[in-house]
């Protein structure tokens, strides 16, 4: 299940998920937000989410961002992202994106 809204340009969404297999079942949640920063093409990015299962340990994910539109279809995205679970794992993103 999942939602998303939008007001005065900024955005919100929400999901939840629930998988069931011979295993067990596993649970996700996710929250997210972008905010385009006035005056500039801009869009900061953040979210968060949880995943918990009967059969492996609870693994927690934030990730931060933004995305600067160079023209109208392409723009530079760079993001940072931290997942916890048995061990930290941080990534780095920087990307060029264009739509054709």
């Amino acid at each position: 299940m999942a939602a998303q809204t939008a007001y005065a340009g900024n955005k919100l969404f929400l999901s939840a998920s629930q998988d069931a297999d011979v295993l067990g079942t596993t649970r996700g949640t996710l929250a997210g937000i972008a905010l385009p920063v006035s005056g500039l093409p801009l869009t900061l990015k953040g979210s968060y989410g949880v995943k918990t299962s009967d059969f492996a340990a609870k693994v927690s994910a934030y990730a931060v961002g933004a995305e600067y539109d160079l023209s109208k279809r392409t723009s530079v995205n760079v993001a940072l992202r931290n997942v916890s679970d048995t061990v930290d794992t941080r990534q780095f993103g920087l990307g060029l994106s264009h739509s054709f």
